[in-house]
């Protein structure tokens, strides 16, 4: 890798075609009413556990002109935010109950950097040079933040009315 390369293996190039046919098909599947959260929290499931351990898989070379899954890249995944809002923010406490443990799954899990992309290298010089890799789900993790305050919100507000 050359000194001030700025690009690491898993950061898509803003050319890189997306292969979003998963993500679409699921986003289609959940609009149904939020009467049947049953199937929308299955779907949910299907598309998370669908997504192999990114710390388990190597991410795409540079030279590789493939499709790029859309769980690589940020600003799909942060496509689920609309989605993932309405779950934790759902009257239901089952339903909030499993959001919030595929969500985890999905953060913890699925979204983890790959091993390869960690310096073991003891030499600063070295490390200096090459940047951190970014956190894919970064931009959800950001758009999620608000709803989790607000729904630790609402429950503290009923503990304290009992």
């Amino acid at each position: 890798m050359a000194i001030g390369h700025t690009n690491p293996s898993n950061v898509v190039p803003a050319n890189t075609p997306i292969d979003e046919a998963s993500l679409s098909k699921f986003l289609s599947t959940i609009n149904i009413p939020p009467e049947e959260w049953q199937k929308r929290l299955s779907a949910l499931s299907t598309l998370v556990h669908s997504i192999p351990d990114y710390s388990a898989t190597p991410t795409n070379n540079d030279d590789d002109k493939s499709l790029l899954p859309w769980y690589r890249s940020s600003k799909h995944v942060r496509r689920l935010f609309p989605v993932l809002k309405t779950y934790v923010l759902d009257a239901r406490s089952a339903v909030v109950k499993e959001a919030a443990e595929l969500i985890g799954t999905l953060f913890v899990v699925k979204l983890q950097i790959h091993p390869n992309h960690y310096d073991n290298n003891t030499d600063n010089n070295a490390a200096a040079t090459v940047p951190p890799p970014p956190f894919i789900g970064k931009l959800l993790l950001k758009d999620l933040l608000p709803p989790l305050l607000q729904l630790s919100s609402q429950t503290v507000k009923t503990i304290r009315n009992y």
